[in-house]
Formats: C-alpha cells, structure tokens, sequence
C-alpha cells in the first residue's frame, strides 16, 4: 500500500512538472475525432485542486468530483481488500453502482459535445 501511495505521489509531481512547462497529457479521442471525452479537463482540474483553485477544476470538467471520488472510492476498497485478503479484488457495495456511475460518465461524454 505504501508503493501504491508513492506511485501515486510521483505521478502527480511528474503532471505537475509538465504542466508548468506547458506540456500536458494529451487526450487520444480528442486528437483523433476532436470531441471531448468524458475525461477530457480532468488533468487540468486536478492541478487546479492542487493550486486550491476550486471554481477553475469545476470549469475544466464539470464531472471531475464525481470521477476522481468514484475512482478514488475504488482504489481505496481494493487496497482494503489487499490488506485483509492478500489478493487485489474489487467488488462493489451495490451492484448498480458501478452501472449508474459508467451511465452518468457515459451520458456526460455525449452531452459535452451537444452542449
């Protein structure tokens, strides 16, 4: 769990380094059809949060809360699991969870482009 915890730590300095150079995570579905993904901002919400700049992360995604707790909600579990069990498991508190949350996720990512 601790290498999980730098992992993570080391990642978000590597994002933050590239983005005070001006570089950034390109998004793949964006540079191919030139519609916003789901995930699309995501990047740039995430560095705002860091900057505590709260109204600038809600404006690169409006859905950023929702998927970075839901992911973080998942990772947390599974490295709970991993403590107890010995195994990386995943399995959700309510069945339908996952399925409303991939239906918002989903939605979002048509709605964006429409909007």
């Amino acid at each position: 769990m601790l290498l999980l915890g730098a992992g993570a730590l080391v990642a978000t300095a590597i994002i933050y380094i590239l983005a005070q150079y001006g570089l950034g995570i390109p998004c793949p579905v964006y540079r191919i059809t030139g519609l916003l993904c789901p995930g699309c901002g995501n990047t740039r919400a995430a560095l705002s949060l860091l900057r505590l700049d709260i109204h600038a992360a809600m404006g690169y995604n409006l859905l950023f809360p929702l998927e970075f707790g839901y992911l973080l909600w998942v990772i947390l579990r599974s490295c709970v699991a991993y403590w107890r069990t010995g195994q990386f498991t995943y399995r959700p508190v309510r069945p339908w969870m996952d399925s409303a949350v991939l239906a918002i996720i989903v939605l979002w990512g048509i709605l964006r482009n429409i909007l």
